[in-house]
């Protein structure tokens, strides 16, 4: 059984929550604000390294560029870096020519950090469209993990899937698709990727889930942002109340919630690998799979 561990690397001011207390369309806004990504990333690799664990960063542009010693940071400790676009803007909301410009510039930036070739990308908030999966395939990447199939959050977007293998990974032309897992549990869906279901559900309630959808589908992703291990971040002020929320429940317990995760899942016998690990050993990176 495969445990795919990944994070979104980007700064507490840069969510979609936060869009209407923050003016995103003038990135020196963000420039104005306390960045904590740094030391936040750092936590994780340290955990990691604790764990023995390796897992994939998928880090935005606009962080890279600002500080690209961290992005190098988390390349030379073994992990793999993937692209989250590059200004966190919601891919299906942008046009054509600002999304390829998007998916080229942040692949490019993270390529000329490390040196190595980007693979991956995750869609900010998993905003996914067929017409996206599209553009991000013509941008050069191998794979996507930004379906997200929890119908409870209108931002996910969605796509067409066009083929389906037993391992519940899918292929839309030449671009292979790794989803957020999705439980039904009496009829019901529960999402349980990560994130701020992590941090709501309790731990042995989401192990259960994890665990069910690993004897299922033989593999589990889940992510989480580095700002939700973060408890001393800025409170903003004016974020609508469910908004407010999720951003800020359970950050005081996720990093010791996360440690806890990943030594009981140690225990139930999972391997750990980086996305990219997996799928060449599943030899899902090649030109077709089935």
């Amino acid at each position: 059984m495969n445990f795919l561990l990944s994070f979104d690397v980007e700064d507490w001011f840069q969510v979609e929550n936060f869009r209407g207390v923050i003016r995103r369309e003038l990135w020196e806004h963000w420039d104005g604000k306390e960045s904590r990504v740094i030391g936040n990333t750092l936590k994780l690799l340290e955990l990691l390294d604790r764990h023995r664990i390796r897992a994939t960063f998928f880090v935005l542009g606009w962080i890279a560029k600002r500080h690209p010693e961290l992005v190098r940071e988390i390349s030379s400790c073994g992990m793999e870096v993937a692209s989250h676009g590059y200004g966190h803007e919601l891919a299906y909301t942008m046009t054509r020519e600002e999304l390829r410009e998007d998916l080229k510039h942040s692949k490019e930036v993270l390529e000329d950090i490390t040196g190595r070739e980007v693979l991956g990308y995750r869609a900010p908030s998993f905003s996914i469209s067929e017409g996206v999966s599209k553009l991000i395939q013509e941008a050069g990447y191998r794979y996507d993990s930004s379906y997200n199939p929890f119908p409870g959050n209108k931002r996910y977007g969605s796509i067409d899937l066009l083929s389906q293998d037993s391992q519940g990974l899918y292929r839309i032309g030449d671009l292979v698709e790794v989803p957020i897992p999705l439980v039904r549990l009496h009829g019901m869906a529960l999402p349980v990727g990560g994130g701020g279901y992590f941090r709501i559900y309790p731990l042995p309630f989401f192990e259960v889930l994890a665990k069910k959808y690993l004897r299922q589908h033989g593999h589990y992703l889940f992510y989480l942002h580095s700002w939700e291990v973060d408890p001393e971040q800025p409170r903003l002020r004016g974020v609508p109340k469910g908004y407010y929320l999720r951003h800020y429940f359970g950050l005081s317990e996720a990093y010791g919630k996360l440690d806890r995760f990943l030594r009981d899942m140690e225990g139930y016998g999972v391997r750990f690998s980086a996305i990219e690990e997996f799928l060449r050993m599943r030899g899902k990176l090649c030109r077709h799979f089935g």
